[in-house]
Order: structure tokens, then C-alpha cells, then sequence
């Protein structure tokens, strides 16, 4: 999981790129919400197998600001493009709003964990991980999709290596 951490580290500096080209405005917003995501991953993996009431919290708050921050990350990345819809083409449209019928499932998925739990139900904590599994599979979609937006803008990321001079 850590290399995923630092692939997603990466995923948010080149979204930030990505998006400030169509956009034409800054988005440090979104690399530091995304970036900073991959380092409370990054916590939780550190602390994953250790026992103890303070590590559970570390646990906690690494994939509680994980998630959080992601979606925020998301969901600002998707405004951005919202706001410049009528200059992307009819495919990266598509894909936008696949994106935002993934945030609008988010959010029901949130909501219907939060009512399963406050009504106190037998089988909450099932149910409870069915979500969050569910969660992690739409959130990964999202990744796809921007995949294939980079690559229907022509988004791509080359190295070269050039002479030195001297």
C-alpha cells in the first residue's frame, strides 16, 4: 500500500498539472487536499497490525482524513472541469459526468451508513463494511475515468534525458 501512496502523491501533482492547463487557473487547492490525503494513507499503513487504543485512533484518523481528503480533492477537481465544460469535448464530458454520478453515490452511501447505525439495527457493522468496501470501489472508478480524460486531452508525461553541457 505504501507504493499506491506515492502513486497517488503523483496522480495529485499531475491532476493539479492537468487541470491548470485547461483551466488556466491554479489548482494548488487540489494537490494539497490529494497529497496530503496520501499521507494520512501513508499513517494508516504505518499503523496497521499495531494494538493499542492510541494507534486504533492513529488508524482512525488516517483513513477517516484519507477518504475525506480525497473526495474533497475529487469533488474540487470536478467543479474545476464543471466550470470549463463548454471547452471540453463530448467524451471528456462523459467522463465528467460519470464522476459526478460517483460523488452523488458517495453521498448516499455516506448517508445510508449514517441512518443504518443511528437506527441501532443488529447487523449494522456488516452493513457498515459492505459501504465502506463499496466506497473504496467507486472512489478507485474515479481514478479510471481521469485516466481516461488524460488520455482523450492528450495528457501524457515524458521523460527525456538530454547532454549535458561541458
Amino acid at each position: 500500500m505504501m507504493p499506491t501512496a506515492a502513486l497517488l502523491f503523483i496522480f495529485w501533482y499531475l491532476q493539479a498539472v492537468w487541470l491548470e492547463k485547461i483551466t488556466q487557473q491554479s489548482q494548488r487547492t487540489i494537490f494539497i487536499s490529494g497529497s496530503t490525503a496520501a499521507v494520512f494513507l501513508i499513517l494508516y499503513i504505518d499503523f496497521l497490525g499495531t494494538s493499542g487504543d492510541i494507534y486504533q485512533l492513529l488508524r482512525r484518523y488516517g483513513t477517516t482524513l484519507y477518504f475525506g481528503l480525497t473526495i474533497l480533492a475529487q469533488m474540487l477537481s470536478i467543479r474545476s472541469l464543471k466550470l470549463k465544460g463548454q471547452v471540453l469535448d463530448s467524451k471528456v464530458r462523459f467522463y465528467l459526468t460519470l464522476q459526478f454520478l460517483l460523488m452523488v453515490l458517495y453521498w448516499c452511501l455516506g448517508i445510508a451508513n449514517i441512518v443504518i447505525k443511528a437506527s441501532g439495527v443488529s447487523w449494522a457493522d456488516a452493513a457498515e463494511n459492505v459501504i465502506e468496501w463499496h466506497f473504496a470501489l467507486y472512489m478507485s472508478l474515479y481514478f479510471g475515468l481521469t485516466a481516461m480524460m488524460w488520455q482523450r486531452t492528450g495528457f501524457n508525461l515524458c521523460f527525456t534525458v538530454g547532454k549535458k553541457n561541458g
